[in-house]
């Protein structure tokens, strides 16, 4: 992994980098500019150096033009930089990992193995988790939901696109059901378990549910309204392809039983005899799919010739 944070760093030469460095900063402040240039162009960290800067580390700038976050901090440049030397010397000089909703936290978790293939939906974010680590190390909240995030946006809602950085998070310790909302129909797909569970016929959610599971990372809702809708939403997926005729809808089906038999196998959800009648009456066997990755994996290799997610087709 060492080799890989080493070979994905932005670096640029030095008269883009000024001009970056000027732009995010702006023309006032000569010392930031200085540091910035310094991240641009990954030059060597002086910790003692971005110690004495104090509290003036989290300044809260403009961010460069083309990014959708419209603020940033020197610690979420260096993210951004893809740059974990940077990213750790910043932390340890003291900057705040929780500056303005975390939002170095909401970068890192957009990385990825710069071989990974673009277009397909399980491409390797373990990168991501070193500097979410080095985040969590310094303090960074897990469950940023408590305190704004970035946008409001929970952290673990972003991780979307990154399973290894939503199973790192559930590893430690995040609330995947945001309790802190006070429950409700609506907000029930909004949470990070919630919104698995809701769109549990797509095949990338039906794969992330089953190997939650699998990693004991499906926890049951604590709320008894999640509980009763997980019960009839679960049922109602059974229920829609339960008639299913044909390779790919039977494929269909047996994905859906798949991810239906995941959470409650792990006990997040307690099966009605509805669900149970379900799963007998209209049972499809194994071998008749497959999944979108390799048994327990959680992202597609880079050098993986496998293309896109299409029904039916096994990964060996």
């Amino acid at each position: 992994m060492d080799k890989v944070l080493s070979n994905m760093v932005r670096c640029l030469d030095e008269a883009p980098a000024t001009g970056r460095a000027s732009a995010v900063a702006g023309d006032e402040d000569a010392q930031m500019q200085t540091m910035l240039k310094a991240l641009y162009t990954d030059a060597a960290t002086d910790v003692a150096g971005l110690r004495d800067m104090g509290g003036r580390l989290d300044r809260v700038m403009r961010a460069p033009q083309g990014v959708s976050l419209p603020v940033t901090t020197l610690l979420n440049e260096a993210v951004r930089q893809q740059n974990i030397r940077w990213t750790r010397a910043l932390l340890e000089a003291g900057a705040d990992p929780n500056a303005s909703g975390s939002v170095m936290a909401y970068s890192a978790v957009q990385l990825f193995h710069p071989g990974s293939p673009s277009l397909h939906i399980f491409n390797d974010g373990s990168p991501a988790t070193v500097f979410l680590r080095a985040y969590i190390d310094h303090g960074g909240l897990v469950n940023t939901a408590e305190g704004g995030g970035t946008g409001d946006l929970p952290l673990l809602s972003a991780t979307t696109s990154n399973l290894a950085a939503r199973v790192f998070l559930l590893e430690n310790g995040v609330d995947s059901w945001y309790t802190s909302y006070s429950p409700s129909r609506l907000r029930f797909p909004t949470s990070a378990l919630g919104a698995l569970i809701w769109g549990g016929r797509a095949p990338d959610y039906a794969e992330q549910i089953t190997q939650l599971a699998e990693k004991c990372l499906l926890r049951p809702p604590d709320q008894p309204l999640y509980r009763e809708i997980s019960q009839q939403t679960l049922r109602d997926h059974l229920e829609l392809y339960g008639e299913a005729s044909g390779p790919t809808e039977r494929h269909k089906l047996w994905q859906v039983q798949k991810a239906v038999r995941a959470p409650i196998d792990a006990d997040v959800v307690r099966p009605s005899p509805a669900i149970l009648d379900l799963l007998d009456r209209h049972a499809v066997p194994d071998a008749e799919g497959g999944w979108i990755l390799h048994e327990g994996a959680l992202w597609q290799r880079h050098d993986d010739p496998h293309e896109g997610s299409v029904l039916g087709t096994n990964i060996h």
